[in-house]
């Protein structure tokens, strides 16, 4: 039994996880970025020329995911809540796969941009001051949520986050204050 019980611990030290090169560094600019998608259902009827807005909006996302590398990346989802669809991460392949599953009135009908807004700044304040960025892609106004947008936006700037809102869409879109 003794023989047996030293060659299966023998066995057991072999099989433990070795380095075969060093490890690869990651590259880092330093920004943390969040980016909120507006999904509510005003963005299912609309849209620009030939292509639906949705899409449009997708492919917009993917390009500029790709061209920041080095940037942390995190994807906000909102319409009646936000919710965080994939938290801050280098994996830009993973975050740009996140979009592409975010879906028209996967977050409810409604559009609460004081609400996304205020979920980006509590995800954000734990990263330096100087790197905090939202990038708000929406296309209409407020219409549901419990936080005003104009009370996000100063939440926003008390924590040193940079909101960057997007209009997509008809006229007169955007968000005022922020």
């Amino acid at each position: 039994a003794l023989p047996i019980f030293i060659w299966g611990a023998l066995v057991f030290s072999m099989c433990r996880p070795q380095w075969s090169d060093e490890p690869l560094g990651l590259k880092t600019t330093g920004r943390s970025m969040m980016l909120a998608l507006d999904v509510s259902a005003s963005m299912r009827g609309a849209s620009l020329g030939s292509d639906i807005m949705m899409a449009v909006v997708r492919q917009t996302a993917r390009r500029f995911i790709a061209a920041r590398q080095g940037d942390r990346i995190g994807l906000l989802v909102f319409g009646s809540t936000a919710y965080v669809q994939s938290p801050l991460s280098f994996d830009l392949d993973a975050v740009a796969a996140m979009v592409d599953r975010s879906v028209i009135g996967l977050a409810g009908g409604g559009t609460a941009i004081g609400d996304a807004i205020g979920l980006a700044v509590s995800r954000l304040r734990a990263m330096r001051r100087d790197q905090r960025v939202l990038i708000l892609l929406t296309d209409g106004a407020n219409t549901d949520g419990v936080m005003n947008p104009d009370d996000a936006a100063r939440l926003a700037q008390h924590h040193s986050v940079r909101v960057y809102t997007i209009g997509v869409g008809g006229e007169g879109v955007g968000v005022e204050g922020v």
